[in-house]
């Protein structure tokens, strides 16, 4: 899933507020079970408070953290462990806080995901009163979490802004056209880029078709940009850290502070849930949701994986295509009904001897979506244009299997749905061409025997399927585009082209044992290493509070964890999460 979809799902969206776990109604039973789930992690400070204080421990490195997703109760965890970790280990830690800001919506709280509906003006001045009440919650909880439970008095950006940044920032605003706020760069900065991210994140869109009717809510995205960075650099100069840690820098909130750690030598690490159960991703100078592992796969794709390993990955994902690994259960058909018997309905109608292909879709407001594009101008338009091409070869077949987020139960409708777009602009499909929408009750593991082939955008879909020897083309950026395994095309015609080929040209033993090999390594290599599972905590729900297993200093010092250890010593050393000849321990 994507680098956020964390702070979206903790809850269902009621009377236009997520009810989340550290910020539901102050009312029992809530309210004791967040006061006792504090007082455990105010315990743990504590210990760490002792052990600091005596063996003397004295700070040797600057630490400064940025803001968070505190409003989510794995941060106040995770968070919390990693600075207590760096503290046992000499590190000063500061945390920052967004404080509250002048504007109508944010990144954290907006759009669709907080009961938003349309995006005119009066929409967004409309919901000026929730969005305080939000705003409020959420500074709150960055001061229970860093202040009470953890001890550390984090800075609070927002009463360091004058009268006179507000202004000056609303003039800025105020002079960008309205119909190219995209395009707006400021400061050398891509922030109508990064607005244009946001938007399409919080009102669950592939694209924006018109984007003067989005002003509206991408100035207050802007302004918001604008007031941050206005306070970052100052921030940096002032403190004067030795690493900076952050927030997967995604979006527009951690992206400013990055690039300004960059500018001055600053190393930054960012850290990223991903959608599992008990794990997090980190890395060093970029989001860690990237997963940019090019210069550690140089190493790993001549690896062999052991016999032990192999068994490791095959109940894996056993249990993955289960849903028993993913937080939010994306493999199970979400529409009721027997599945073996619309399996069966569709299979029917499939011609057994045309080269059958599946394409499996990304939800497209998703971090692993947006700004992806590899020869299309997003995933929708690489979908439609696929399902074009397929009409035009009435010899080979094509599966469509939209994403299940799409219409999840937790989450907001996304605006922009697969079989909804295709209908919209082709119209019936080809009849070689067979769409299922999301309340279809088929599983994708379910038709993998019945594809030849798949194309994807960037789904994890690609890797599974190359695993089971099947030719993969890509027509996104995928993080495993280029890794050996997959058809990775440039241009539309490549694209058109390498269909063909692999519908017409079957493939050889050889090569077939190959893309099972290099995908096999890969998958390992980005579940049993880039995705840590510390043993730290443990989490199967993301309405739930994390169970923590660690109780006092002692659990987290050096040589108790090695996972931790290994990060704790990439931070403190400078050192990349992910190199030719470093990487995580296997979890």
């Amino acid at each position: 899933m994507r680098a956020d979809v964390h702070r979206r799902t903790l809850g269902r969206v009621k009377g236009g507020l997520l009810q989340l776990p550290f910020l539901r109604n102050y009312a029992e039973p809530m309210v004791s079970k967040q006061a006792a789930y504090s007082r455990t992690l105010r315990r743990l400070a504590a210990s760490c408070d002792d052990y600091v204080a005596s063996r003397g421990i004295r700070p040797h490195l600057r630490v400064l953290w940025s803001p968070g997703f505190n409003i989510n109760a794995f941060l106040w965890v995770h968070d919390g462990l990693l600075s207590s970790a760096l503290r046992v280990r000499g590190c000063e830690i500061q945390p920052m806080m967004c404080g509250g800001m002048p504007v109508k919506e944010c990144l954290v709280y907006g759009g669709l995901w907080t009961g938003h509906t349309i995006d005119l003006e009066e929409h967004v001045d409309s919901c000026g009163s929730q969005f305080k009440q939000n705003c409020a919650n959420c500074v709150r909880s960055d001061v229970s979490m860093w202040k009470d439970t953890w001890g550390h008095d984090p800075i609070d950006i927002a009463k360091r802004i004058l009268p006179g940044d507000v202004r000056d920032a609303e003039d800025i605003v105020a002079s960008i056209p309205h119909d190219r706020w995209h395009e707006f760069v400021h400061g050398g900065l891509p922030f109508g880029s990064w607005a244009e991210d946001a938007v399409m994140n919080n009102y669950l869109m592939a694209y924006i078709q018109d984007h003067a009717r989005m002003f509206p809510v991408a100035r207050s995205y802007l302004l918001h940009m604008i007031l941050l960075n206005g306070q970052y650099p100052s921030i940096l100069d002032e403190y004067e850290p030795d690493r900076l840690i952050s927030h997967n820098n995604f979006y527009y909130i951690w992206n400013p502070l990055c690039v300004a750690a960059s500018q001055r030598g600053i190393s930054y690490y960012t850290y990223w849930m991903g959608g599992l159960r008990d794990s997090w991703a980190y890395h060093r100078d970029c989001p860690a949701s990237e997963t940019n592992l090019d210069e550690t796969w140089e190493t790993w794709k001549t690896l062999v994986l052991s016999d032990e390993q192999n068994a490791k990955l095959d109940k894996y994902l056993a249990e993955r295509q289960q849903g028993h690994t993913l937080l939010l259960d994306t493999t199970r058909p979400l529409g009721e009904g027997d599945e073996v018997a619309a399996l069966r309905a569709l299979v029917d109608r499939l011609d057994r001897s045309k080269p059958t292909f599946l394409l499996a879709s990304n939800v497209c407001w998703d971090a692993a979506a947006l700004n992806k594009e590899a020869q299309f101008e997003n995933m929708i338009r690489g979908v439609i244009e696929t399902v074009k091409l397929f009409g035009r070869h009435p010899d080979y077949q094509l599966i469509v299997k939209p994403h299940p987020t799409e219409e999840y139960p937790t989450i907001p409708i996304t605006t922009h749905r697969v079989s909804q777009e295709l209908r919209r602009y082709l119209g019936d499909p080809p009849p070689n061409v067979f769409l299922l929408d999301v309340e279809v009750p088929i599983s994708l593991y379910s038709l993998a025997d019945y594809v030849d082939a798949a194309v994807v955008y960037t789904s994890t879909v690609g890797i599974e399927m190359a695993m089971m020897g099947k030719p993969v083309i890509t027509f996104g950026r995928s993080y495993y585009r280029g890794k050996g395994f997959t058809f990775d095309t440039p241009d539309v015609q490549t694209y058109e082209r390498i269909i063909e080929k692999v519908a017409e040209e079957p493939d050889s033993e050889t090569d077939r044992q190959e893309r099972i090999r290099l995908s096999r390594n890969f998958f390992f290599l980005h579940y049993f290493h880039f995705h840590i599972r510390s043993g730290m905590y443990s989490y199967d729900d993301y309405d739930n509070y994390p169970e923590v297993h660690v109780s006092s200093a002692h659990d987290i010092l050096p040589g108790k964890n090695k996972y931790l250890d290994y990060i704790c010593d990439s931070i403190i050393e400078g050192k990349p999460v992910f190199s030719a000849d470093r990487w995580p321990p296997e979890s």
